[in-house]
């Protein structure tokens, strides 16, 4: 919970993910000495996110978000872009040409 007269942050979601800047400090605090008691306190998160950021980077040595579970895209970044300017220069163009 947040003390009284904290700041707010308007940029973390409650139950998000932490960025990689936010990872890069908790590393860097532990790696000063700082107790995860501490850095939990300064992040307003909770100290097991503290201890799971560590563990994690002591166990795979990187601080990047893992790969999300799911179907992968059917098009590309590059197809999309390029059936998009198709569709804008040719609004009238019918799905089977447009294939």
């Amino acid at each position: 919970m947040r003390a009284f007269g904290t700041e707010i942050s308007g940029n973390r979601m409650r139950n998000g993910e932490l960025s990689v800047h936010q990872r890069d400090y908790i590393l860097a605090q532990c790696e000063a000495g700082c107790s995860t008691k501490e850095i939990a306190t300064a992040m307003f998160c909770s100290q097991r996110t503290i201890q799971k950021t560590i563990q994690r980077w002591n166990t795979t040595s990187t601080n990047n978000s893992r790969p999300r579970a799911g179907r992968p895209p059917i098009l590309s970044w590059r197809d999309r872009r390029l059936l998009l300017r198709i569709a804008k220069k040719y609004p009238k163009i019918e799905y089977r040409k447009l294939l």
